[in-house]
């Protein structure tokens, strides 16, 4: 039989950096859509190219920020499975008496 033990605190770090990467998407996504070309950078026969690039840096922004959404959906999912395993621990801890919220502990 395999031995299975959940730390809820390792779970709740965790999840605590995988929201900073979520941050970091959406720093990303804003920097990108915010820095967009003018239309005559390029002078007037760039025109086109400057259009491309402009669609291409708002492309690149929405899909960072999706991947910002995702990524703090998944956050959120081991935050709540981090809150299930410690309810599970409290709930073991009070049946046999390591907790006891009557006497402080």
């Amino acid at each position: 039989m395999t031995d299975l033990s959940v730390c809820p605190e390792a779970l709740r770090m965790q999840a605590r950096e995988i929201e900073d990467c979520s941050v970091h998407y959406t720093t990303s996504a804003a920097s990108v859509g915010e820095n967009r070309l003018s239309p005559l950078t390029l002078g007037a026969l760039g025109r086109d190219i400057v259009q491309i690039f402009n669609d291409m840096s708002l492309d690149v922004s929405n899909k960072l920020k999706e991947s910002s959404a995702t990524i703090h959906s998944a956050s959120a999912g081991i935050y709540a499975c981090a809150a299930h395993f410690q309810s599970v621990d409290d709930d073991y801890y009070r049946k046999f008496g390591y907790i006891n919220e009557t006497l402080g502990y």
